[in-house]
């Protein structure tokens, strides 16, 4: 049998579940966050956890701090050791040579 199906698979399940649905019941860290990255407004450039005082939000989605600076959310902290793993782990089952059929 292929490993990649009979370990990595489920196991990538687990890091990044298949769902058709964006709530944020069915999300999991690295995809939902209370991080600011800044572009625009007196903090451009600089991030913050807004945690508390915002919503969850999908990552990329527009977020603000209220006080005139405005951005996007990024990734949690805590979450992005976790989430370049699962990343480098998704690209070696990717490249992983596949079974020839004989």
């Amino acid at each position: 049998m292929n490993l990649y199906i009979l370990i990595l698979f489920p196991l990538s399940l687990l890091i990044f579940p298949l769902s058709s649905s964006a709530s944020a019941g069915n999300l999991r860290p690295g995809q939902i966050s209370t991080t600011c990255y800044y572009d625009a407004g007196p903090k451009v450039g600089k991030e913050e956890n807004l945690e508390g005082k915002i919503k969850p939000l999908m990552i990329g989605k527009p977020c603000t701090d209220g006080e005139g600076s405005s951005g996007s959310a990024v990734v949690d902290e805590e979450d992005r050791e976790r989430v370049a793993a699962a990343a480098k782990m998704e690209k070696r089952m990717l490249n992983a040579p596949k079974p020839e059929n004989n």
